[in-house]
C-alpha cells in the first residue's frame, strides 16, 4: 500500500508554488513609481469610457467657439483651427487610443506567444523557422513597416482603425514572440517539465498546464510596453495621414491640423501632445513596475 501511494505522489509534477494574491499586492505596492503609472492611465482609462459625460462639446462640433481661441473659461484648452474644443476632442482621443492600443497589443500578444512558445517548446526545425521570421521583420524599420502594412489595408472598406491595427499587430508581434520563446527555452528544462514530460505528459497538456501559466508573466511587461508604443504609432501612423482620417479626434492628426499653427495656437498641439507624452510615461513606469514584480531576485 505505501508503494502504492508513493508512486502515485511521484506522478504528479508539481511547477513552483505562487504567492497568494495579498502578498502579491503589498509587494507591487512598495513600487511607488508603479502606482503612479497605474493611476495616470486609470485616469485615462475613465476619461476614454466615460467622454460622451465629460467632454464638454462635441468633438466634431465647428461651431463649438472662435477659430483658433486661447484657453478661457468657456474652452478649457483653446479651440483649433475649425472651432472645435480642444478639450473634448482630447478626451475622444483617449477612446481611440485605448481601443488602437488594446486590442493591437493583444493581438500582437496572442500570435507571438503562441509561436515563441510552440518554437521554443519543440525547437528543431521549427524553432529556426520562428527565428528567422523574427529576424526577419526586425530588418525592416518598424515604422516604415507599419505605414507599409497600414497604407496596404487602407481604402479595401475596412474601418479606418482596423488597418492602423493589422499593422502594428504585425510590428510587435515580433516582440511578444522573442520574450516567449526564450522565456519557454528556460522554463522547459526546469524539472517539473522534465517530470511531466518523462511520466507521458502530452505536449499540449504540458504547454497549458505548465509552460503558458510561467511565460504569462514577462509577456504582461512586453503588453504594457507594447500598449504605449501602439499609442505613440498610432499618433505617428495618423499624423503622416496614414492612421485615422479627418475629422477623427485622434491626437496624431490633432498634431497634424495644428502643425501649420504653431506660432498663432500653440496650444492647440501642446494639449493633444501632452496626452500623449502623460500616457506613455505611465505605461512605461507601470512596464518597469511589472519587471521589477516579477524578476525573481528582487523578491
Amino acid at each position: 500500500m505505501a508503494e502504492s501511494i508513493n508512486t502515485t505522489d511521484a506522478r504528479q509534477p508539481v511547477a513552483p508554488r505562487r504567492e497568494g494574491p495579498g502578498r502579491a499586492w503589498r509587494r507591487f505596492a512598495r513600487h511607488k513609481p508603479a502606482l503612479v503609472g497605474a493611476a495616470v492611465i486609470l485616469v485615462y482609462l475613465l476619461a476614454a469610457l466615460l467622454a460622451d459625460f465629460l467632454a464638454p462639446y462635441d468633438p466634431l462640433d465647428m461651431g463649438a467657439g472662435s477659430r483658433l481661441t486661447g484657453p478661457d473659461a468657456a474652452h478649457w484648452f483653446g479651440t483649433d483651427e475649425y472651432g472645435r474644443d480642444v478639450l473634448s476632442r482630447v478626451i475622444y482621443g483617449a477612446r481611440i487610443a485605448f481601443v488602437v492600443g488594446v486590442l493591437s497589443a493583444s493581438g500582437a500578444a496572442v500570435v507571438g506567444m503562441l509561436i515563441g512558445v510552440l518554437g521554443g517548446y519543440f525547437g528543431g526545425l521549427l524553432d529556426r523557422g520562428v527565428t528567422m521570421l523574427i529576424d526577419l521583420i526586425f530588418a525592416f524599420p518598424t515604422i516604415l513597416l507599419a505605414i507599409a502594412v497600414a497604407a496596404f489595408l487602407t481604402g479595401g472598406g475596412l474601418p479606418p482603425a482596423v488597418p492602423v491595427i493589422i499593422a502594428l499587430c504585425v510590428v510587435q508581434a515580433p516582440h511578444f514572440a522573442r520574450v516567449a520563446r526564450g522565456a519557454t527555452i528556460a522554463i522547459k528544462a526546469q524539472p517539473f517539465v522534465e517530470a511531466a514530460q518523462v511520466l507521458g505528459g502530452s505536449h499540449p497538456r504540458i504547454i497549458r498546464s505548465h509552460i503558458a501559466p510561467n511565460v504569462v508573466a514577462p509577456l504582461l511587461v512586453q503588453f504594457a510596453l507594447s500598449f504605449s508604443y501602439a499609442i505613440l504609432a498610432e499618433s505617428s501612423l495618423s499624423f503622416l495621414g496614414v492612421g485615422h482620417p479627418p475629422p477623427a479626434p485622434s491626437w496624431g492628426a490633432m498634431l497634424t491640423g495644428a502643425y501649420g499653427y504653431m506660432e498663432r495656437a500653440p496650444w492647440a498641439a501642446f494639449f493633444p501632445g501632452m496626452a500623449i507624452t502623460l500616457l506613455i510615461l505611465g505605461f512605461n513606469i507601470l512596464g518597469d513596475g511589472l519587471r521589477d514584480f516579477f524578476d525573481p531576485t528582487r523578491r
